[in-house]
């Protein structure tokens, strides 16, 4: 096992000897979104993005209940071929177990490896070493005795196997095989016979035990069978002539394996792991564990140990991981009592297998990008039978549909531990908030906005709610198509909708030739027949969009290959575009219960060079901007930095370079800034107090004002939290705009119903920018319409 020493201290820093309690605090949580999914009765799944004190933190976690007999807590390795190593994903679902994360620390030198931890499933030792824990205390074991009482120890197992009363050869571990530098000896909770290893290792010496007999003594390299009621010693090629010698067949055999730390015959199953994080509620340090901030799995027990709980905590990549310290108080924070560290780094992985789809899904982000393949995996298990129907479940198509387009609610039957349960159609009644009407079983809706929806099955019953859009532009999957006589060219369909989502289009949309000597619609597929030019209008929900056809013929020249096409003889239409619904000319002044807010970007004069002077029309542009910003305005925001006077007649907001938050006629306006590439790095304490500030406030819309266009965040990911916490307030009726004041061009995008404007600055080398923006926002309580000018 020398080769796993010399890998030990090349990646780990270890900790050990005694354990110590060390006083920590977890990173400090600035703001977290949370989910949570009961996966099965008794296993709960809960994932986390939140913006830390270090920065952006996932973490990922599954709660297993100890009290419920039909879960239960496993090992699980490759049943392809023991010690081959496969992805968590791999592992899980060959073994069948609803979810699970990676286990072991092991040896990576190779596709083939052993855990360095002590392996019991279902009462049957699989694994274990006589060279861990010797001289100090380096892997713990999490340990399930009889009546579900879990521990975690540090095991140290001497084994020693005498014939004829005398150890005329030392082994070194049962079933873990590495290089087989070192005897070990093989029982069937690993293979039935030595085929797979005389593959790998030829030439092999073995000795079989039965009864506590020596019964055979292999050739080298024959493959034996390993009996059920005995065990094969295995010995590489190199000592084979010299340890043959001190066996013979019928000599006396016994093997005796002493443990400390665990009683083998009250084990119901155990895990290997690294040092501890936490020791009687109490952060600690002893044994294996990486320094550094890295991607990091742990279990722990709860404190009266009905429960376990692991966890997946992101790192090097988005999430910038955990050092050791921060893992033992996210797993206090968590709920364990006792904790250890499982194999971390790129090993860190967390599966949950869809109950619906029977699909098993990595749910965290493995730091080197995909899942790496590992030696053994904790699996969680649903032992019992299918049952009879417990629960039901009404599932959308998406979080998201189109108005006047069919969709089919789904709705599945689920048994008590969450597997799938067979349900009679007809029997299923669904009902919606919403004046649609069905046809063939699909569901139209008329209204746009959330709707509720309620499913019902033999008394039970499933509630959920979708958001409808209004469809506002058709995309043909083809801008225009050629074709000869007699050829197919099949177009499918997207759309887009008034809140900005794109929807796929797979059925309801109408489409016809121009002319049927042109060709003709077969399903979604155009079948050219005559040579001639046109379009295809296609038509969903009222929107219109149209496919230009040319039909051509070959080259008079066949050797050239090549086909002509002809000119098109007739305009082809043109389909509506997106464009925002809430973004129309505003008119000259709100009208009764309306106010209006008007926003500028950055108007500081901008010279070409150092020296130059401002224009003569300096004074007159400015004046205009501002006579435009106030007029009929209840309040003007300068976002940026400006040489405008706040003295103009109606209140200003000024921008200040920090955070600020207002109300405004029951507005939110919330001034950020990203200055040094986003809002974490600019200052991290806006993470802390924009959303309860927003709560505090209960407006009817939020208005972001930010120094920085948020989708050019250095940190892709940090815009998404922002995103997901601003669609936080959005599905409360909130309407949202964020305006930016970045670069030149003024530009606006809807994202799943917020709005992000980007006013750009007045002034470009010297010169008044045409793409200048001027941003007038009307409201009517939660309503909001907007006006955005250019120049």
């Amino acid at each position: 096992m020398n080769g796993r020493k010399i890998l030990l201290g090349a990646i780990l820093t270890l900790f050990s000897g005694f354990a110590f309690a060390h006083q920590v605090e977890a990173a400090d949580v600035y703001y977290e979104i949370k989910t949570k999914t009961t996966l099965s009765k008794g296993v709960v799944y809960e994932a986390s993005q939140a913006m830390t004190d270090a920065g952006l933190l996932d973490t990922y976690v599954l709660r297993v209940t100890l009290e419920d007999p039909n879960i239960k807590m496993l090992p699980a390795e490759s049943v392809k071929e023991y010690g081959l190593r496969e992805t968590v994903s791999q592992l899980l679902e060959g073994t069948g177990a609803i979810a699970g994360t990676n286990g072991s620390f092991f040896g990576m030198n190779s596709s083939y490896s052993a855990s360095f931890g002590t392996i019991v499933k279902e009462r049957k030792l699989v694994s274990a070493s006589a060279d861990t824990n010797i001289e100090k205390n380096e892997f713990a074991t999490l340990v399930i005795n009889e009546g579900m009482s879990p521990y975690i120890s540090f095991i140290d197992t001497e084994i020693h196997f005498y014939n004829d009363g005398v150890e005329n050869i030392k082994v070194h571990s049962i079933n873990k095989v590495t290089d087989m530098v070192y005897p070990i000896v093989l029982t069937t909770a690993a293979m039935p016979d030595t085929k797979q290893l005389d593959a790998r290792f030829p030439g092999m010496l073995k000795v079989v035990v039965r009864n506590g007999q020596i019964s055979y003594v292999s050739a080298k390299g024959e493959t034996v069978q390993v009996p059920e009621d005995g065990y094969a010693v295995l010995i590489q090629e190199a000592s084979a002539d010299y340890f043959s010698q001190f066996f013979k067949a019928g000599q006396s055999a016994s093997l005796s394996i002493s443990p400390s730390g665990i009683d083998y015959n009250k084990v119901l199953a155990s895990f290997g792991g690294g040092g501890l994080l936490l020791l009687n509620g109490e952060p600690v340090s002893e044994g294996t564990a990486v320094s550094g901030r890295q991607p990091r799995s742990a279990i722990g027990i709860n404190y009266d140990k009905t429960e376990l709980i692991l966890a997946v905590i992101d790192g090097r990549s988005h999430s910038v991981g955990v050092t050791h310290w921060e893992a033992a108080s996210i797993m206090k924070r968590l709920g364990s009592y006792q904790a250890m560290h499982l194999d971390g780094g790129g090993s860190s992985t967390m599966v949950v297998k869809d109950s619906i789809s029977g699909e098993y899904k990595t749910v965290n982000t493995p730091s080197e990008g995909t899942a790496r393949k590992v030696i053994d995996a904790v699996g969680i298990y649903a032992a019992a039978p299918i049952g009879p129907l417990y629960s039901i479940e009404a599932v959308s198509p998406a979080s998201a549909v189109i108005s006047q387009y069919p969709f089919k609610l789904a709705v599945y039957g689920l048994d008590e531990y969450g597997r799938k349960v067979d349900l009679n159609e007809d029997e299923v009644n669904i009902f919606f908030d919403d004046p649609g009407r069905w046809e063939n079983g699909l569901y139209i809706p008329f209204g746009t906005g959330y709707i509720d929806y309620t499913a019902t099955y033999n008394g039970l019953a499933a509630n959920g709610r979708v958001f409808v859009e209004g469809i506002y532009e058709l995309a043909p999957s083809v801008s225009e198509i050629k074709a000869l006589p007699g050829e197919r060219v099949s177009i499918s369909f997207s759309a887009k909708g008034s809140e900005g989502r794109k929807f796929e289009i797979p059925y309801g949309v109408s489409a016809s030739v121009s002319s049927s000597e042109l060709g003709y619609m077969e399903g979604s597929d155009f079948v050219a027949s005559r040579e001639g030019s046109g379009f295809i209008s296609c038509s969903v929900g009222g929107v219109n969009a149209y496919i230009p056809v040319y039909v051509g013929r070959k080259s008079d020249s066949p050797e050239s290959g090549e086909s002509v096409f002809p000119e098109m003889l007739e305009p082809v239409p043109v389909g509506q575009k997106y464009s925002d619904p809430w973004q129309s000319a505003l008119g000259d002044a709100p009208a009764e219960g309306e106010f209006d807010i008007t926003a500028v970007g950055n108007t500081m004069w901008m010279p070409k060079a150092e020296g130059d002077e401002k224009p003569e029309n300096y004074s007159s542009i400015q004046d205009n901007i501002i006579s435009n910003l106030k007029a009929n305005a209840t309040r003007v925001l300068y976002i940026g930095q400006t040489e405008f006077p706040l003295d103009i007649g109606v209140g200003v907001y000024k921008w200040e370079k920090g955070y600020a938050a207002h109300r405004q006629s029951g507005i939110a306006i919330l001034q950020l800034t990203a200055s040094n590439g986003g809002l974490f790095s600019a200052n991290p304490e806006q993470w802390r107090r924009f959303s309860p500030d927003v709560e505090e406030m209960n407006p009817s819309a939020v208005i972001v004002e930010l120094d920085l266009n948020p989708l050019n965040f250095t940190n892709a990911k940090e815009f998404e939290l922002f995103h997901k916490a601003l669609l936080q307030f959005y599905e409360k009726g909130r309407e949202v705009a964020v305006i930016s004041v970045q670069g030149y061009e003024t530009t606006s995008l809807v994202k799943d119903g917020i709005r992000y404007i980007n006013l750009g600055r007045l002034w470009r080398e010297g010169q008044f920018n045409p793409a200048f923006g001027q941003l007038r926002m009307r409201f009517n309580g939660n309503n909001l319409r907007y006006e955005l000018r250019r120049g």
